[in-house]
């Protein structure tokens, strides 16, 4: 199901992408995406219970969402991944008419200030980097929950 695929390395590394890096850093948005997902249960249960173990890592940190995403799950984000709400709020959060990033590649580039760096793809796959994402992802899926909630009264 193509239409099922939110994210794939490959549409990263086919042309541009930067000679100094390997193509794991092409997985650095998704894993982080990935991982705060998996902390706030957005999971669909089927994905975190095949994923137990590195789910359990992934808690203790020792590893990164990056390093499931390559290693785990095809080096891609599937809608299919993410539990009813995980896929509700992920289909709004990249929905973009042009790139399919939408809002989610905005709050990305502007939180890790991508600007200032030699490319998107040399973001630090760091627990800082981590955490400040993290903190945007909470910020839209409240604003995402609150609209919700309005359309219901």
């Amino acid at each position: 199901m193509e239409f099922d695929i939110i994210d794939h390395q490959e549409w990263h590394t086919e042309e541009d992408f930067p000679a100094d890096l390997t193509p794991v850093h092409a997985l650095t948005h998704m894993g982080m995406y990935f991982e705060w997902a998996a902390h706030k249960k957005l999971l669909h249960p089927d994905v975190a219970e095949q994923l137990t173990k590195a789910l359990a890592q992934l808690a203790t940190r020792e590893i990164t969402g990056r390093d499931i995403v390559e290693q785990a799950l095809g080096k891609q984000l599937l809608l299919s991944f993410f539990n009813d709400i995980g896929q509700r709020f992920t289909a709004y959060y990249y929905a973009d008419d042009e790139d399919g990033y939408g809002q989610f590649l905005s709050d990305y580039v502007t939180t890790l200030r991508t600007d200032l760096l030699p490319s998107f793809y040399h973001v630090d796959n760091s627990q800082a980097a981590y955490d400040a994402i993290a903190s945007q992802f909470d910020v839209a899926y409240a604003r995402w929950s609150d609209s919700l909630r309005e359309q219901l009264s």
